[in-house]
C-alpha cells in the first residue's frame, strides 16, 4: 500500500546522505573554525560537531552545530569546586560569564579571519542574552549558504548525537530516512522552528524512536504470541531496562511507519500525555506544567 511512498523516502535519504569525501568544503570550513577556536581559547580545546550533521540526519540546508569544551570555559565553576560532569543546567548558571567571554572572542576572530572571508562568511554575532550564549554565523559551503552555531561548555548535544548514532546503527536503521522525511515535512509546513513553537530536530528524532519502539514491541509480542501457541511459553524478553529494543526485532516499512507516526502524533493530547520509550503515550507526570500553568 505504501510502496511508492517508501521508495520516495528511501530516495530522499540516499540523495541527501553524504560522506566527508563528498563535502570537502564543509570539512575544510569546520576544520578551520576548529583551528581558530583553539588559537583564541586554548590549544587543547575540544571542538566537536553534534546535531543532525554529525549523525547523518541533516538536509542540504541544515545548520552545522559545533560544541567547544575546555577547562577555561568552566573556570568559574571549577574554581568553586564544581564538577564539570554535573547536570548541564546547574553548570550553565555558574559558567555563563565564561560562555559569554568565549563567544565574544570567537565571534570577533571569525569576523576578522581572512580565510573565512574567502568562504563568504556571513553576519557573525555573539548571542549573549539567552540561556546558553552562542556564536551564530554562516558560510557558503558547496554552493549553499549554511548556518553555523557554536556553543560553549555544553555536553548534552554531544551525548544526544552519540545516542542518536547508536539508535541508527544498532536499534532502528529506519530512523535516519524517517527523521529526514519528518524534518522535510515540518520545514515545508513551517512547523520546525522551535522559537515559534515548532518541533525541533532532536525532539522529532526522540518522538520517532518512541514510536518505532512501540511498533516493534507490538511486532515482537505478535511473534512471541504465535511461538507461545506452539511451545506453551513466550520467548525471552528482548527489551532492555530503559525501554530500548534490539535491532533483531525486525524492521518496519518506511512508508507505513511515516504515515503511522503522523497519525499517532495527531492523536496525542499534549495537555495530558507524554511520549516514552516504554509506552509510547503515557499520562503526563503531575509535576510537569503546561505553558499556561507556567
Amino acid at each position: 500500500m505504501f510502496s511508492v511512498l517508501s521508495k520516495h523516502i528511501d530516495d530522499l535519504d540516499k540523495t541527501t546522505s553524504l560522506w566527508e569525501s563528498d563535502v570537502p568544503d564543509r570539512v575544510a570550513t569546520i576544520g578551520h573554525i576548529e583551528t581558530l577556536v583553539r588559537r583564541e581559547l586554548h590549544a587543547d580545546a575540544e571542538v566537536e560537531v553534534f546535531g543532525s550533521s554529525a549523525v547523518g540526519t541533516d538536509l542540504p540546508k541544515s545548520d552545522v552545530d559545533i560544541a567547544v569544551n575546555h577547562d577555561t570555559i568552566w573556570k568559574i565553576w571549577l574554581d568553586q569546586g564544581g564538577d564539570r560532569d554535573a547536570p548541564q543546567d546547574i553548570v550553565n548558571e555558574a559558567i555563563k560569564t565564561d560562555m559569554i567571554h568565549a563567544a565574544r572572542k570567537v565571534a570577533g576572530a571569525i569576523r576578522r579571519d581572512p580565510e573565512l572571508k574567502k568562504r563568504k562568511v556571513g553576519f557573525t554575532i555573539a548571542i549573549t542574552k539567552c540561556r546558553v550564549p552562542l556564536v551564530r554565523t554562516s558560510c557558503e559551503i558547496n554552493g549553499l549558504r549554511t548556518g553555523i552555531d557554536i556553543v560553549f561548555g555544553q555536553k548534552n548535544g554531544i551525548a544526544a548525537a552519540k545516542w542518536t548514532q547508536h539508535m541508527i546503527e544498532s536499534v532502528h536503521p529506519e530512523l535516519r530516512p524517517l527523521t529526514k522525511s519528518v524534518k522535510a515535512l515540518l520545514k515545508q509546513k513551517g512547523l520546525g522552528d522551535v522559537s515559534r513553537g515548532g518541533l525541533g530536530s532532536h525532539a522529532g528524532t526522540c518522538a520517532l524512536v518512541c514510536y518505532l519502539n512501540h511498533v516493534k514491541r507490538q511486532m515482537k509480542d505478535g511473534k512471541e504470541g504465535k511461538r507461545g501457541e506452539k511451545d506453551g511459553k513466550r520467548g525471552e524478553k528482548e527489551e532492555k531496562e530503559d525501554g530500548e529494543l534490539d535491532a533483531e526485532v525486525g524492521t518496519v516499512d518506511l512508508g507505513e511507519a511515516f504515515v503511522g507516526f503522523l497519525r499517532e502524533m495527531g492523536k496525542i493530547d499534549v495537555e495530558k500525555e507524554v511520549l516514552t520509550l516504554e509506552r509510547w503515550r503515557a499520562p503526563k507526570p503531575s509535576a510537569w506544567m503546561t505553558e499556561d500553568e507556567f
